[in-house]
């Protein structure tokens, strides 16, 4: 199954989009305005390991720290970011080693995006057990593990099914993490995570 993701970078001025190729690698199509087109494999430039075959991509620019990321999953469960600063140079973090936080469910969807009110950045996904879970940054700080379920006392969601979305509102000055409960229900985390029920 080919997975993409695409996505343009403010900072950077580009628009690039992920993919895995036959080889296994992560590869990024990527063009500034008005220039052309160019390529990177961003597992050579890192040394990161390789994808899970089945793993999606969460690709993002984080306006506070000029960086473009992508996150995926490898085949042990570990979720892993490859980011760059604009004029850098690709570097790799393994976010479940560093944040001791438990592995997602195997071929689970996940998210990533900035959350500007607080110069922040988060990967939601959630475990077996329903729980979703958030790993998050702020700009010079070290990264942190939440279990959203846990801390809102909501109603986990559904194991089968793979939607989960999130995002900032930043007119709300929130952000968001909805996903589906086992009964149908779409919930919605918002903010410091209160816990809204959408039927």
């Amino acid at each position: 199954m080919l997975r993409i993701a695409a996505y343009a970078w403010e900072k950077g001025r580009t628009k690039q989009v992920v993919y895995r190729a036959a080889d296994g690698h992560i590869h990024e199509l990527f063009v500034p305005v008005g220039d052309s087109w160019s390529h990177a494999d961003l597992i050579q430039m890192t040394g990161a390991p390789s994808p899970d075959f089945a793993s999606a991509y969460a690709c993002f620019g984080w306006k506070a720290a000029g960086t473009k990321q992508v996150v995926y999953l490898t085949a042990d469960g570990h979720l892993h970011e490859l980011f760059v600063p604009v004029g850098g140079s690709w570097s790799h973090a393994d976010l479940t080693q560093i944040t001791g936080a438990p592995r997602p469910e195997p071929d689970t969807a996940f998210t990533g995006f900035e959350w500007k009110a607080v110069d922040s950045k988060q990967v939601v996904y959630r475990t077996e057990d329903g729980h979703i879970h958030e790993l998050f940054v702020s700009v010079g700080g070290s990264w942190s593990h939440a279990d959203l379920t846990q801390i809102t006392g909501a109603q986990s969601a559904s194991t089968n099914s793979p939607t989960l979305a999130g995002y900032e509102w930043v007119e709300g000055g929130s952000k968001q993490v909805v996903f589906v409960t086992p009964n149908g229900t779409f919930t919605n985390f918002l903010f410091q995570w209160e816990v809204l029920g959408v039927t």
